[in-house]
C-alpha cells in the first residue's frame, strides 16, 4: 500500500509558492506555482501549498510570517538560492526533488498524525518525514547556541524530544555541555580571565624578577627604573645587570590595569551577550545538549496514528493491513 501512496503523490501535480513571489522560477514538470489569489487568500488564512521555495533574499521578519501563515507544519520550505535558515530545509543538489521526496513521505502518514498539534507528534513526523536524525548545529546568533534544523520552527524542542525518549519513541546521544546565563538563559556567552578582586577583564601578564642577593621576588615592574636603565631591586637598592648571575625570572603573575591587584592566577568569569550580565563560574549553570534518533516503537506510534505518546503504540502491520482491506 505504501508504494501505491508513493505513485500517486509522485504522479500528480504539486503546487508551490515562490518565496519573495517570482513568476520565473524554472521548475521542473510535476510542479505548479500558485497565483496572487492564493497569496491574497493567505492574508486572512491559512496557506494551503504542497511545498514552499525560497527564492530570494527575505527578512526574518517576513519569513516569520511565512510560517505563521503555513497550514501544515510538515509542508517543506525549501531555499533554492542561499544557506538554509532557520525553519527551512536543506535542498541541496536537487531542491525539488528533496521537495517531493518530503511531500510523498508526509503522504504515507495517517491523518490522525498529520492533523495532530501536539508539538511530540510534529518532531517524530518532521524526523520521518525528512529521513533525518535530530541533530543539533551550532548557531551562535540563537539564544540558545544550538538549533536543530530537522525540527523547523518548533519551539522547545529538545524538551518535547526528551519527553519522547521517557516514552521510549527516540533515543539520545550526547552532544555537548553548554553554560546558560542565569538571567535570561542565553547561552551566547564571554567566558574571560578576570580579576579576583575587582573582576576586570583587563588583565595583563608579567615576569617575576627573584633578587639572588636579597632574595627579594616581586613583579618585573616593581623592578624597573622610571629611565629606563638597569633593574634596581626595591628591598636593597642594588643593581641588577646580569640575569642568571644576579637574579633569574621563575614565573610570571596576572596583574589587573584596573585596581592594580597582582595575583599568581585568575578567576573565570561570563558575560553574557544578550542581557551583559556578569557572573563568576561558580553562578553559570551548565545544560546538556543531545541529538535523537527515532526508535521502531516511535514509527509504529506514527503509523499507528496514536498522538498519545505515552501510549502503547498498535501493531503497524495490523494497521496497514485493515487500511488496505478498507480499500
Amino acid at each position: 500500500m505504501l508504494g501505491e501512496v508513493r505513485a500517486s503523490a509522485g504522479a500528480r501535480t504539486l503546487r508551490y509558492l515562490s518565496f519573495p513571489h517570482r513568476s520565473d522560477v524554472q521548475a521542473p514538470d510535476g510542479w505548479k506555482l500558485v497565483g496572487a489569489e492564493t497569496i491574497a487568500a493567505a492574508e486572512t488564512s491559512s496557506l494551503d501549498v504542497d511545498a514552499v521555495m525560497i527564492t530570494g533574499e527575505v527578512s526574518d521578519v517576513m519569513m516569520d510570517r511565512l510560517f505563521e501563515r503555513l497550514a501544515d507544519p510538515l509542508v517543506p520550505v525549501v531555499t533554492l538560492h542561499g544557506e538554509a535558515r532557520r525553519g527551512t530545509d536543506r535542498g541541496g543538489e536537487s531542491p525539488w526533488g528533496a521537495a517531493r521526496s518530503i511531500i510523498e513521505r508526509r503522504e504515507e502518514l495517517p491523518q490522525a498524525i498529520r492533523q495532530s498539534g501536539r508539538v511530540e507528534d510534529v518532531l517524530l513526523a518532521r524526523m520521518f518525514t525528512r529521513k533525518s536524525d535530530l541533530i543539533p548545529r551550532y548557531a551562535p546568533s540563537d539564544r540558545a547556541a544550538v538549533i536543530y534544523p530537522v525540527a523547523g520552527r518548533i519551539d522547545g524542542v529538545a524538551e518535547a524530544a526528551n519527553r519522547l525518549v521517557d516514552a521510549g519513541l527516540l533515543t539520545r546521544k550526547f552532544f555537548d555541555r553548554l553554560h546558560t546565563c542565569p538571567s535570561c538563559s542565553s547561552s551566547a556567552l564571554n567566558v574571560r580571565e578576570e580579576c579576583h578582586k575587582c573582576r576586570s577583564g583587563d588583565l595583563y601578564v608579567q615576569e617575576i624578577v627573584h633578587h639572588f642577593r636579597c632574595g627579594h621576588q616581586a613583579p618585573l615592574s616593581k623592578f624597573e627604573s622610571p629611565l629606563g636603565h638597569a633593574l634596581t631591586c626595591p628591598k636593597c637598592n642594588l643593581k641588577l645587570r646580569h640575569i642568571g648571575l644576579d637574579y633569574d625570572k621563575p614565573g610570571s603573575v596576572q596583574t589587573c590595569r584596573s585596581c592594580a591587584h597582582t595575583d599568581d592566577s585568575n578567576a573565570v568569569g561570563f558575560v553574557c551577550m544578550h542581557c551583559e550580565g556578569k557572573f563568576d563560574a561558580a553562578r553559570v549553570p551548565v545544560r546538556d545538549v543531545y541529538s535523537y534518533a527515532i526508535t521502531a516503537q516511535g514509527t509504529r506510534m506514527l503509523f499507528g496514528g496514536q498522538p498519545d505518546v505515552v501510549s502503547q503504540p498498535p501493531n503497524v502491520f495490523a494497521v496497514l493491513l485493515h487500511s488496505a482491506v478498507q480499500q
